[in-house]
């Protein structure tokens, strides 16, 4: 067995764990996180075990394997990058993470990532296919194509980890962040913090290989290989420490009872004006007074029509005049009050009627309920 296939058996273990404590905590499976998390390990173990179950039969098949492991990484990140950013598909609008709210360039790099990581690795696909090179034997001397290879992909989710992991860090520390909030930021920015560095470790890998001579390099690579699997375990368990930690948004039922309580004097300030000038037959378009919303509208309406019927007719007019007058005092309009509108608008031009219901939002026939 290879030094790459012991090491990929390291990490099928630490994956095929991750999804197991995954599968078995009732809170990770509640979320879109935690079984986008569940699947991402069992794809990553497969992957890895396919290389110790299959083997390598060329330098070809080496770059492919070495391709297919990097693809949970690349999920990973992107679905953090998104998130981030608010950009993940949802049944409602979705925020952006504080820190990123404020800078327009860093959202907007963050909403990039998925596109960047995905070329950066199609990139070196078509570099490791094009040169192939011994990607999966850890001791053996690389040529120089094999550091171009491994160093495009790692460098694309170095930066995107380290981007996550520090506006991860910066909602920590916020000061409205909770006890709760506080230690899932930790733990997602030190897991990314684990693949940043990961990362890291792929390129020094790369160059060891291409620089370091024969004598040393055997020990340098095993202690780098060593170390990374030990810093993948802690990134695994950071995450799932994130997503097992439960935090309910709670409100402020205190704050909240005060400014309902300092509103109420300027709601009925604000409905006194709104009637006041109805009354005084103000113009609707008045800019100084917004248009009343729902009842208020229509009560508006018919008590200046009635109003302006008992001014053309005080004869006959001087009921519909009075209930329009009457009107005013309600929020609501009383269905005599709205016939004594019409009745008035018909006797003024003819018309009118239709007018007056589409102006209501009526719509003919008009149907008079119950008076409330």
């Amino acid at each position: 067995m290879s030094p790459a296939q012991h090491q990929a058996i390291i990490l099928s273990c630490l994956c095929l764990a991750g999804f197991v404590l995954m599968y078995l905590v009732p809170a990770a499976r509640r979320t879109r996180f935690g079984i986008f998390a569940a699947l991402n390990f069992l794809l990553a173990a497969a992957l890895f075990a396919s290389q110790v179950i299959f083997g390598f039969a060329g330098w070809r098949s080496e770059i492919v394997a070495a391709l297919l492991s990097e693809l949970p990484v690349v999920f990973l990140i992107s679905w953090f990058c998104l998130a981030q950013a608010g950009s993940l598909p949802a049944r409602v609008a979705a925020l952006p993470a504080e820190p990123v709210a404020r800078r327009p360039r860093l959202r907007a790099s963050l909403r990039a990532a998925p596109l960047m990581l995905l070329l950066a690795w199609a990139c070196a696909a078509m570099i490791g296919l094009v040169w192939p090179s011994p990607a999966m034997e850890a001791y053996a001397p690389a040529p120089p194509q094999f550091a171009v290879f491994k160093w495009t992909i790692s460098f694309a989710e170095g930066f995107y980890a380290g981007l996550t992991a520090v506006v991860f860090a910066l909602a920590a520390r916020s000061a409205a962040s909770v006890r709760m909030l506080l230690l899932k930021n930790v733990a997602f920015s030190t897991s990314m913090f684990c693949v940043l560095f990961i990362a890291v470790e792929s390129s020094l890998v790369a160059g060891a290989r291409l620089w370091v001579p024969d004598a040393s390099r055997r020990a340098v690579v095993e202690w780098l290989l060593t170390l990374e699997a030990y810093v993948a375990a802690l990134c695994f368990l950071m995450l799932i420490v994130g997503v097992t930690l439960r935090y309910t948004p709670a409100v402020a039922s205190t704050m909240v009872r005060r400014l309902h309580i300092n509103w109420l004097p300027a709601r009925e300030r604000l409905e006194s004006s709104r009637w006041q000038t109805v009354a005084g037959g103000g113009e609707r378009d008045d800019p100084r007074f917004p248009p009343p919303c729902g009842g208020c509208q229509v009560t508006g309406i018919a008590a200046r029509r009635g109003g302006q019927g008992a001014n053309d007719d005080p004869a006959r007019g001087h009921h519909e005049g009075s209930a329009g007058r009457e009107g005013t005092r309600h929020t609501r309009g009383s269905a005599q009050t709205l016939r004594g509108a019409r009745g008035s608008a018909r006797r003024r031009r003819p018309g009118v009627e239709d007018k007056l219901d589409h102006e209501l939002g009526l719509g003919r026939p008009l149907v008079a309920g119950r008076q409330r």
